[in-house]
């Protein structure tokens, strides 16, 4: 409670001193009333504020603490528009308050006369020649060109209309099915987040060092790894967003679909809007990370050294992270350690059912039930880190050589135009 003594008398002494101050100035400002009373209410807001807390210190609950803080808003906000008004009128030329709001009414009522007159203009300075309706439209169309999009953009679309269903497929099914489900991949996907995240760190002091010494004479641009994981896992959250937004309607137009399965039901609930972008996120993040690395080193003008050195060294990184036992198996090991083992007796639903709440013991029950199942593998792990990190570096590679070769050319088709001299 000292805190708000001190504090209480120190905004009280402050608001005494503004109006001494403004007292002793007597700064000529017109309209003079006007600023008394801007100097009046920044003194209450000050000192109400200041009586607040000194109420608090007080313990003096309820409807002075209320009171003093209604006087504190009120005087902060009648201060800030006489203060607005003030530098107003200065702006005009000291006019009185009333000459004022005559000389901006009429002004606003100048400026609204002529937009109207010219709201034709503001609303449709071309026209509606924007729209046009005839056979035209329809043989555009009907082209081979407008077909040749609209089959890439299915091919587009495909990727979206698969996590729609998978995730609907997810969400299908018993309630012990589902949570079973949740829980694996839950897990999982922390442990593996977790492996790439300590692996990216790694990744980036050790090329900081690299270029420090000067074993690497290359400039590291961390801000477009950092950029590239922030773009990603929005990209993951927006479509996650979409897909739950789009599972209710899928489900009211295709109502068969996933409930020909038996026992089916689907478990659409507001939660979805906060699970589905949150596991769409984490795999946005992720796929970031990957990207991430294959852009550290974009300004190197060896190719190899721009898409494949960082990657590479984080490889090493997590090879050399699992070789010390740093792997999502022994992660999610870890995490679970302290429920005991399950009895492969309890591999029953009713068994399920009865921990349903209790996740380590379902994550022990699937890895003794399906035979050692339950955690990610340490080499399949690495094969596919080490397979979208080629890929990326690969297509980075291929984008950045064309470039290179279309550069060359031009500059080659310069040199053979220009006149020869003598």
């Amino acid at each position: 409670m000292i805190v708000y003594l001190i504090a209480g008398l120190l905004l009280v002494l402050i608001g005494v001193y503004r109006v001494v101050s403004w007292a002793r100035i007597r700064e000529v400002v017109h309209p003079h009333w006007l600023s008394v009373v801007r100097a009046c209410t920044d003194a209450l807001a000050w000192i109400s504020f200041g009586s607040t807390c000194l109420f608090m210190a007080a313990r003096f609950d309820g409807p002075p603490v209320v009171v003093g803080f209604l006087l504190f808003l009120g005087g902060t906000a009648v201060t800030w528009i006489a203060s607005r008004l003030l530098r107003a009128i200065r702006a005009s030329g000291d006019v009185s308050l009333g000459e004022f709001i005559v000389k901006q009414s009429r002004e606003q009522f100048v400026r609204s006369i002529a937009s109207s007159r010219n709201a034709v203009k503001i609303i449709a300075p071309t026209g509606f020649s924007e729209i046009q309706i005839g056979f035209g439209s329809l043989e555009r169309l009907m082209a081979p060109g407008a077909l040749v999009r609209s089959y890439l953009l299915g091919l587009v679309l495909t990727p979206v209309i698969f996590a729609l269903f998978l995730t609907a497929l997810m969400n299908s099914g018993p309630e012990l099915q589902r949570r079973v489900v949740g829980i694996y991949f839950g897990y999982n996907a922390l442990a593996v987040v977790s492996c790439l995240t300590a692996g990216l760190i790694l990744t980036l002091f050790a090329m900081l060092v690299l270029t420090y010494s000067r074993t690497l004479l290359l400039r590291i641009d961390v801000k477009a790894a950092l950029r590239s994981i922030a773009t990603w896992t929005g990209y993951g959250t927006a479509a996650g967003v979409v897909t739950a937004a789009l599972l209710p309607t899928m489900t009211h137009l295709m109502p068969n679909t996933l409930d020909s399965m038996p026992g089916a039901e689907m478990g659409l609930s507001p939660q979805l809007l906060i699970d589905v972008p949150a596991s769409f996120a984490v795999i946005g993040y992720a796929l970031g990370i990957a990207i991430g690395v294959t852009v550290v080193g974009r300004h190197a003008s060896n190719l190899l050294l721009r898409h494949f050195a960082a990657p590479t060294v984080l490889i090493c990184a997590l090879l050399g992270m699992t070789y010390i036992g740093v792997n999502p198996s022994n992660m999610v090991r870890s995490m679970v350690s302290a429920t005991p083992v399950v009895d492969f007796k309890n591999c029953t639903d009713e068994a399920f059912r009865e921990h349903l709440d209790n996740s380590a013991w379902i994550l022990k029950a699937i890895d003794t039930c399906g035979g050692g199942v339950a955690y990610v593998q340490t080499q399949p792990f690495l094969l596919s880190i080490g397979a979208v990190l080629g890929v990326l570096a690969f297509v980075a590679l291929i984008r950045d050589f064309r470039r290179g070769a279309r550069a060359m050319a031009e500059t080659s088709n310069v040199d053979l135009g220009s006149p020869a001299r003598d």
